[in-house]
């Protein structure tokens, strides 16, 4: 790695986590912790919840209640 903007402190824990050269990432402060995330990473959580939202609502056309309202079957667990 070249000279990173963080001096060699930060070009080592960069290189330690396995970050490449150039790679982005996201970086926040969360209760007085530094979090650095991947943004590939972030992307490919979006990707990957997308694609379960995309098979859930696929997975529930496949079902009816027969005519039977949500709220219905809602009251009646509260009932037992």
């Amino acid at each position: 790695m070249g000279q990173e903007p963080g001096g060699p402190r930060a070009a080592g824990s960069a290189q330690r986590a396995g970050l490449e050269e150039g790679e982005q990432v996201e970086v926040e402060a969360l209760s007085g912790e530094i979090v650095i995330r991947r943004a590939a990473a972030r992307a490919d959580a979006l990707a990957r919840s997308k694609a379960a939202a995309e098979a859930i609502a696929v997975e529930a056309r496949r079902y009816t209640l027969a005519g039977v309202a949500i709220r219905d079957l809602l009251d009646e667990g509260r009932r037992r």
